[in-house]
């Protein structure tokens, strides 16, 4: 049975991958990773995923979050690791990036390419129902 941390990892997961990237490519695959200037919008426009610096902050911290897109003031819905910033400035390059592995899962890496968060979400063979 699966943790509440999987359970709300795989729902991420899941939802991120039928959002639209707002780029040159309309989907976060493998070899198009999300980083800090570009966003990705919910089909019907009411949530923007990306990378952001909360307004009380000195602007070298960025996070990487989910937060209504429709309301002027951000206001920030869900944080992939709230007690652990990148302290990468959003210029630098290369940058900080969200990306999808070969199993499906979604990594957040700084910009040395170390993982700062995973969904780490594995799924195993269904069992075989006996006949």
């Amino acid at each position: 049975m699966m943790n509440r941390q999987g359970s709300i990892s795989v729902a991420v997961l899941l939802f991120l991958l039928s959002w639209r990237m707002c780029a040159s490519d309309d989907r976060l695959v493998l070899g198009n990773a999300l980083s800090p200037g570009t966003t990705l919008v919910s089909d019907g426009g009411a949530f923007a995923m990306g990378f952001f610096s909360p307004s009380d902050s000195n602007n070298s911290s960025l996070y990487l979050g989910i937060w209504y897109s429709s309301i002027p003031k951000l206001t920030v819905v869900w944080v992939a690791d709230q007690s652990a910033p990148i302290t990468d400035h959003p210029s630098s390059s290369p940058a900080s990036t969200l990306s999808l592995t070969n199993d499906s899962n979604l990594l957040l890496s700084d910009s040395s390419g170390r993982v700062l968060w995973t969904t780490n979400v594995t799924v195993g063979a269904p069992a075989s129902s006996p006949l």
